[in-house]
């Protein structure tokens, strides 16, 4: 599932038509959101509930370095080296990735880490079988709780205008404010390091939870 995305991005270079482009982009989009719920259930898994909020920040911080670095490379190599290959730079990597991260990180077991199902299975260990799984009406009864309802407006209102920005904002730099694409890449650049600290120290409360986290990461795998 991790490789989808990246599969897809290396596709790209392939791409003869415009309306090809929009496909493949399209799905490189599915494959990335489908992949981050399930990123953030295997945190779960494997982290306490007390290290999860640390570990999410530190996710966060990843993936705003990933979306710098990105953004970097295409501003650089593709006025030089064409629009084509960011795509092989950003994707070929991704996939060796995922394919070693398949080949060697184990499969966590469902629910090990929570506490209400270690107590129920406390002195039977042997007989813990996590067998919930999603379907329709568990994933709609979400929105029967206010407090989530409120959540999600919220982050609707408080994404839309982050994602315009962070789309549009290079073309806006060197195309209104006539700045070349390298002097464009680094404001962008730079108002993503600042996205990258702000995940790192908006739970200062969890630092020494984010060092645990990340340290029993490594530990693990």
């Amino acid at each position: 599932i991790f490789s989808q995305p990246s599969r897809r991005c290396l596709c790209t270079i392939l791409v003869k038509t415009y309306n090809q482009l929009v496909v493949l982009r399209a799905i490189t989009g599915i494959a990335i959101g489908g992949a981050m719920p399930l990123i953030f259930s295997m945190l779960g898994d494997i982290f306490r509930v007390e290290q999860r909020a640390a570990v999410a920040s530190l996710l966060s911080a990843s993936i705003n370095i990933g979306i710098s670095l990105g953004q970097l490379i295409s501003g650089l190599a593709g006025p030089t080296l064409g629009w084509r290959m960011p795509f092989v730079f950003i994707a070929a990597p991704s996939i060796l990735l995922a394919l070693l991260g398949f080949a060697i990180l184990p499969e966590p077991a469902r629910g090990s880490t929570e506490e209400g199902l270690k107590r129920k299975f406390r002195g039977r260990e042997e007989e813990f079988d996590y067998e919930e799984r999603i379907d329709v009406s568990k994933a709609l009864a979400i929105f029967t709780v206010p407090t989530n309802l409120l959540v999600f407006l919220q982050a609707i209102a408080g994404c839309l205008p982050w994602g315009v920005v962070y789309t549009f904002l290079n073309d806006y730099l060197s195309q209104q404010l006539h700045l070349s694409v390298s002097h464009s890449t680094a404001v962008v650049t730079a108002l993503n390091i600042g996205a990258t600290v702000g995940a790192l120290v908006t739970t200062p409360a969890n630092l020494r939870e984010l060092w645990v986290g990340g340290t029993a990461s490594v530990g693990r795998f």
